[in-house]
Formats: C-alpha cells, sequence, structure tokens
C-alpha cells in the first residue's frame, strides 16, 4: 500500500490521514465489531487531486465570497471538482486497492461497494457533521467507484458543510477527505441507533429506528421508521412506534432507488423483541469502547448486524451530578486546610483510612473552642471532593 491506500483496520492510522469516520469504524473493526471490511483512500490522496488540478486559490477565494450565497459557492466549488481530472498514479492506485480487496472472477460481475466520505473535521465531539458530506452506496465497477470517490472529495464543500464549519469557526485550510470503501451489505434492515435518547436527553434510555431495505431513506427522510425506545436499566422495551414505512432504498445497477414497501411490510415492525435487546446489547459496547454516548448506524443482513458508522452524540448537556447531604439541612464547605494537600478526588480507601486518621487526629489536638458534639459529622465526601461542617 502506498500514501494513498490504506486498509480499515490499520492500526496505526490518525484522523488526519483518515478523517473521523475512517479513524472510528478502524477502531471498531480492530476491537472486534461488526464492521464491513474494506480500505481508505487518504487524506493525501484528496490533496494529490486538488494540488494537481490546482484548485486551492480558487476554492478559497469562493469561501472568502461575501456576495455570493453558501449555495452559489458550493455549487461553483463542486462544479471544479466535476470538471478536474484524478491524476493517473492515484486514480492506479485506488483501482488497484479495489481490485485488491475485492477480488472477482472472470465474466462475474463487479463487487459491489460503498464510498463513505470521511472529513477531518467530522465525527469528533465537539463536531459531528452529520448529513454534511456525501456517501455512495452501491458502487459496482472501477469508473463508477472512481467518479464516486471524486464526488465524496467534492462533497467537502457542500452549502451544509460549508454553513456548518463557519458556525464552528472551523478555518477550511486545515480540511481534507478521505474516502472509506466498504464491501457493500445486502440489508434487508437498516436504521440508526442512539445509545442516549436524542429526545429526552435521558442517559437512561436508548433509541432504535428501523426500516425496511437500505438505510438511505431514514437519512433523505423518506419514510417514517419505527421507533423504539429502550430501557437502559432494565433493558426493556419502554415504547414500540411502529411507522408506516411506505418507502424503501433499494440497490439497482449501479446504485440506488426508491421503491414501494410491500403493504404486509408497512406497517410490520421490523426488528423482533430478541434483534432489539441484540442491537441494544450491541450500541451499549460500542459507547463503552468509545467512552462517550454514540450515534450509530447499522444494517442487518441475513440474521447478522453491521455497525456501518459510529459518532459521538453532541448535542447533549452535561451530565448532571447529584449528591445528598449525609445531615438533612446541613450547611457544608471546603475544608481549607484540607485542600492544601487534597487536591484531586479522593479514592474510597484514602477517603476511608488516611484522610479518616487525619481528621480525627485534627479534632482530637483541638482545644478551644471546643469540639461541638451535636455537629458530629464533622467532615464527609462530596464527590471524592473533602467538605466540612459549617
Amino acid at each position: 500500500m502506498n500514501s494513498f491506500i490504506v486498509p480499515l483496520n490499520v492500526s496505526q492510522a490518525s484522523i488526519s490521514e483518515v478523517g473521523g469516520k475512517g479513524i472510528n469504524l478502524s477502531r471498531l473493526i480492530r476491537a472486534g465489531f461488526p464492521v464491513p471490511p474494506g480500505f481508505v483512500i487518504t487524506t493525501a490522496a484528496y490533496h494529490a487531486f486538488v494540488d494537481s488540478n490546482d484548485l486551492n486559490a480558487a476554492i478559497f477565494a469562493l469561501v472568502d465570497d461575501r456576495i455570493q450565497s453558501v449555495e452559489e459557492i458550493s455549487a461553483a466549488i463542486r462544479l471544479r471538482f466535476e470538471q478536474a481530472n484524478i491524476p493517473d498514479n492515484l486514480s492506479s492506485a485506488i483501482v488497484s486497492a479495489y481490485i485488491q480487496h475485492f477480488p472477482t472472477l472472470a465474466n462475474e460481475a463487479p463487487v459491489p461497494v460503498v464510498a463513505r466520505s470521511s472529513a477531518t473535521a467530522e465525527d469528533l465531539l465537539g463536531a459531528s457533521f452529520a448529513g454534511q458530506h456525501e456517501s455512495f452506496l452501491n458502487v459496482c465497477g472501477e469508473q463508477e467507484l472512481l467518479r464516486a470517490v471524486q464526488r465524496c472529495w467534492s462533497s467537502l464543500w457542500t452549502a451544509r458543510a460549508l454553513d456548518y464549519r463557519s458556525r464552528k469557526n472551523i478555518v477550511p485550510g486545515s480540511l481534507g477527505m478521505a474516502v472509506v470503501v466498504q464491501a457493500m451489505v445486502p440489508a434487508q434492515a437498516a436504521g440508526v441507533l442512539f445509545t442516549v435518547s436524542p429526545l429526552s436527553m435521558s442517559r437512561d434510555e436508548m433509541v432504535i429506528e428501523a426500516v425496511w431495505g437500505l438505510g438511505e431513506s431514514i437519512v433523505s427522510g423518506l419514510t417514517t421508521p419505527d421507533h423504539v425506545i429502550i430501557n437502559r436499566v432494565t433493558g426493556a422495551i419502554k415504547q414500540i412506534m411502529v411507522g408506516d414505512k411506505a418507502v424503501m432504498t433499494a440497490p439497482v445497477g449501479s446504485g440506488t432507488a426508491e421503491r414501494d414497501v410491500e403493504a404486509r411490510l408497512r406497517h410490520t415492525p421490523v426488528l423482533s423483541t430478541s434483534q432489539v435487546a441484540e442491537l441494544a446489547t450491541l450500541g451499549e459496547a460500542v459507547e463503552a469502547h468509545f467512552g462517550t454516548p454514540q450515534d450509530i448506524e447499522w444494517c442487518a443482513a441475513n440474521g447478522n448486524f453491521y455497525i456501518v458508522q459510529s459518532r459521538p452524540i453532541t448535542t447533549l448537556p452535561p451530565q448532571t451530578v447529584h449528591w445528598e447531604s449525609p445531615i438533612p439541612d446541613a450547611k457544608w464547605q471546603k475544608d481549607v486546610q484540607a485542600a492544601e494537600w487534597v487536591i484531586e478526588p479522593l479514592s474510597p480507601l484514602g477517603a476511608t483510612t488516611t484522610l479518616a486518621a487525619m481528621v480525627s487526629a485534627r479534632q482530637t489536638m483541638r482545644t478551644w473552642p471546643p469540639v461541638p458534639k451535636v455537629r458530629a459529622p464533622w467532615s464527609t465526601l462530596m464527590n471524592g471532593w473533602f467538605y466540612q461542617r459549617v
């Protein structure tokens, strides 16, 4: 492999090389999660394409334009990408990786793949960029893949992405776009899973949305998905709202199209109770792996679930910390003396041994004023921090 191509399970990848989506999928596949295999066309390829076509000057001039609308700026930039050519050495590297990872026998149809945009500023804790860039499903053949990659690169400059970056104060010159190329899963069902409810903001609830076919019908808002709310504490299903799934996205030729859902399936739940439980368990494992609530795109084929994207949920409020006083209505303040040496939260062992001994010794040595018996206990821990009774 060269600097333009790395396998999806590469161990030394960085966000600057494979983008936010690429780094998250790489971490998942190396941890053993069910992620479709593939490779990543790195940001070095994007920069080589831009440089070989002298696009940077035109891009930055258009981005700085204060007269045209963001839609006009986006259209002008994307037209330049469309009219540009991929250098021969770069197209050869992409085609070689495609053949190596997805070989076909003579006279066989090419293996369908998915080309997913993976920008260096997306799927981060402070900026998810959900829905700002483009991905392409059921891409068949070498030339179709090259066209899909070129369109992924240009989607770095969609109107939505330009507006989002402006609001997040992200400098255009720091950007790059990688492309994740994965095996196309012949999904019978797909959807999204929020490990924390984005509506109630409750960390005790998980939400699953599901549709028949590919997940694009949810992303595009073409159909009403099933909506399942799960109690994370008990694992029980709190609510199921079966959507009127009139339309589904299905693979056709090289690409996708919308199809009517069979009448018998329109109001039939996509997931069984056992599948909901299995998917919820998978979602909790992904959240635990990343250490933060996740927005997960999944699909199901032949009884198996696959993760095709996972990003942090960035809209949650800070988690509230609760504490109840051991004495009703008592008032507490930081212990000024203890604060000189207790400079971080205490461990349970430290609180019940070393700190307890020091507090006891300090109170024993106190002669005036006498210790008021009615005010015991004199000290307590609040979320690991040492406080004294007022």
